[in-house]
């Protein structure tokens, strides 16, 4: 069987590939925007699907204006016994207190059931406009500077502060708890017990783990020890400035998040920078081409090694793969190398299927609805080969037409 998700119709197909041709058996009926489906549990037979929680197919009341209800869902089914009514029934809807949830990976035994929130936060929350006094910074105003190049003083703003654990406080260190009235806990990835007659979130801290990234892209279990990776990037949304840093101390020209994998083990989350080759602090120029060509943005999809060794990462943003050595991540060891990267044609590699009997890596390339072939032994690409694309070419010429208007 394959089991497709379809992510616009809210559904699950199963597909039988036995017979003269392949052909769908059952449709299930799932949430908002199904995303991610891994099977573990007894037998490895129960389905778990990804959904955001708004409200589609739910056979209960979504309680979707109620403050501490989840915006995420994880649908388990028994592949065995998918309901005989229309649309199957699920085993039960395991609610997650995140949003838009995407990847799932399961662990090493098959007992559990790790599940990511897509736009997870870093807990940073917005002070309005209107709650900050109109004076200046000594006087519990926005923080400084407050003149613009040319001396002109800057229209009245809102302000983002983050929490620090105990205090809501803004990038010079004041609290503004008593303008901030809710919590907003750190839930990033979620573990669920998979073996349990009803699937559920493990009690407590064990049923999640923290300070995992502000978005989480894809994760992937190491078969040998359990650790769990995590592709993701963390916002720097509490630095004000995007300038050139001459009239503030900080900018994000440059540095507008972290590409980062997390590494989660019993002891918590170990968040693993991709670009410790950057210097941040050494200034706002250009980066010269050498500090470009090891850099990595966006790295979504991961395979590992059978042996629990190596990753192979799809990178979007540089239209390349990435490879690390767990042990080199775990103990943060971890230095850029370009013999450790391999270019892809096509462009926009966003997922990965490692074929270790033949030393091969089967690479998705977006741009151009293809597949990049890479050797792993020569670490290079031996072939590219694109698929079908169903889409009209006079479609895709009108929308190019449309881009270059645009642009004009």
């Amino acid at each position: 069987e394959v089991w497709v998700v379809n992510h616009v119709s809210d559904s699950v197909s199963v597909v039988s590939l036995a017979g003269p041709a392949p052909h769908v058996t059952q449709t299930l009926h799932v949430g908002d925007e199904p995303r991610d489906i891994v099977f573990a549990g007894p037998g490895g037979a129960r389905a778990f699907i990804t959904t955001a929680h708004r409200g589609q197919n739910a056979p209960f009341d979504p309680q979707l204006t109620t403050p501490s209800v989840g915006r995420a869902d994880v649908w388990v089914f028994d592949a065995d016994e998918l309901g005989a009514g229309v649309g199957g029934a699920p085993l039960t809807i395991v609610n997650l207190f995140s949003d838009v949830p995407r990847a799932l990976a399961v662990s090493a035994g098959g007992d559990k059931v790790y599940a990511a929130a897509f736009n997870s936060g870093n807990q940073t929350a917005v002070v309005p406009l209107g709650l900050i006094p109109d004076t200046g910074e000594a006087s519990g105003g926005i923080p400084l500077p407050n003149l613009n190049h040319a001396g002109e003083p800057e229209p009245d703003m809102s302000l983002i502060v983050k929490f620090d654990g105990q205090h809501w406080v803004d990038e010079i260190g004041r609290s503004w708890d008593d303008k901030i009235k809710f919590n907003l806990p750190d839930k990033d990835v979620f573990v669920i017990d998979a073996n349990a007659a009803t699937p559920a979130l493990l009690a407590g801290d064990d049923g999640f783990f923290a300070s995992v990234g502000t978005t989480l892209f894809n994760m992937v279990v190491n078969p040998v020890s359990g650790n769990i990776y995590v592709t993701n990037t963390e916002a720097r949304n509490q630095v004000r400035f995007e300038g050139l840093g001459l009239f503030a101390d900080t900018t994000v020209r440059g540095h507008i998040v972290d590409n980062r994998i997390t590494v989660l083990d019993d002891q918590g989350a170990h968040p693993r920078l991709l670009n410790k080759h950057n210097d941040y602090d050494g200034g706002f120029d250009p980066a010269p081409n050498a500090v470009n060509e090891l850099s990595v943005s966006q790295p979504l999809d991961m395979a590992i090694s059978s042996d629990g060794e190596v990753i192979y990462t799809a990178v979007l943003g540089n239209d390349k793969v990435a490879i690390y050595y767990t042990a080199e991540l775990e103990d943060d060891e971890f230095f850029p190398d370009l013999a450790d990267q391999v270019p892809v044609s096509g462009g926009g590699p966003t997922g990965v299927a490692l074929d270790e009997a033949r030393d091969r890596l089967y690479v998705l390339t977006r741009f151009d609805n293809g597949i990049s072939i890479i050797d792993t032994d020569s670490l290079a690409e031996t072939d590219h080969v694109t698929m079908h694309n169903p889409e009209p070419a006079s479609l895709v010429a009108g929308r190019r037409f449309l881009y270059d208007a645009a642009l004009t």
